[in-house]
């Protein structure tokens, strides 16, 4: 009885993603131990014989990942080679992205080639992939939207001269902003870029430095903030309006923004007192 309570255990925290969702999954998990082994003893720089108990390690964990794992990781590891990255460093990076979807790990190629090619952002290689890794991480945004937000931002970093930013700096701006997307509606680039020419306008009377400022920390409470932001700033500065001088105003709009992104938990709870005093 205690072996079966702990093996399904096992199946349930092994089937849990990142979300807390619970799914199942039936893989040939010794197809994807023997491919990563035979990449290890064979195909891989500094991975040879002496490192057999280490190769079957990490082949034993790379096949917890599911189908398609050791094809995530020999991309991975392959890449790295071709950076001329050391097995030591490629290794982590690569088991991580053996167990997340095949979409995602395009992207991160992608990313990572785009930051570090002289076309892209220039970065060193070791920042470059600093960068890049934080896009294997699990997300509720596609890979595709993904990498169309990274895109606009990269460009728009890339070009604007008065942003001001150093090329790691800007990359970091561009994950930055990408972390606040919590659904594939999210359209956080143009929100971002919008707002920032907005408070760059001659009527605002922004730096760059401001702009940028209060740009980032309002993109932070979800792309609605800025549709907020816009739309209390000019009711507070309008005469018939709030009719407040432009420091009040903008304090003014930045609260409002902050209350643009609600727990669904806070929305209940008020939903629910609606209800009964309505009732009553």
């Amino acid at each position: 009885m205690k072996k079966g309570i702990f093996s399904l255990g096992i199946l349930l925290a092994l089937s849990t993603n990142a979300y807390g969702e619970t799914t199942v999954q039936y893989c040939d998990s010794a197809k994807e131990y023997i491919t990563t082994l035979e990449f290890l003893r064979h195909g891989a720089k500094g991975a040879g014989k002496a490192a057999e108990a280490n190769n079957r390690k990490i082949a034993e964990e790379v096949s917890q990942n599911c189908d398609g794992a050791a094809r995530r990781f020999i991309k991975v590891v392959l890449l790295y080679q071709k950076l001329n990255v050391g097995m030591v460093n490629a290794v982590p990076v690569a088991k991580q992205a053996s167990g997340v979807e095949d979409e995602r790990v395009d992207m991160y190629v992608s990313v990572l080639r785009d930051l570090y090619l002289k076309s892209g952002l220039d970065l060193s290689l070791q920042e470059a992939i600093n960068v890049a890794e934080k896009y294997l991480e699990p997300s509720k945004v596609s890979a595709k939207k993904m990498k169309e937000e990274f895109e606009e931002l990269t460009d728009f970093c890339r070009k604007d001269r008065g942003l001001a930013q150093t090329k790691y700096a800007c990359a970091k701006l561009v994950h930055e902003i990408l972390a606040s997307m919590d659904t594939e509606e999210d359209e956080v680039a143009d929100a971002f870029i919008d707002n920032y020419k907005y408070l760059r306008s001659s009527k605002l009377f922004f730096t760059s430095y401001e702009a940028l400022k209060l740009s980032r920390e309002l993109i932070g409470h979800g792309p609605r903030a800025i549709e907020s932001f816009h739309r209390a700033l000019k009711y507070a500065m309008d005469e018939k309006g709030l009719n407040m001088p432009k420091p009040e105003a903008l304090k003014f709009a930045t609260r409002m923004a902050k209350n643009s992104k609600v727990e669904s938990e806070r929305i209940l709870k008020s939903d629910t007192s609606s209800s009964f005093w309505s009732f009553w």
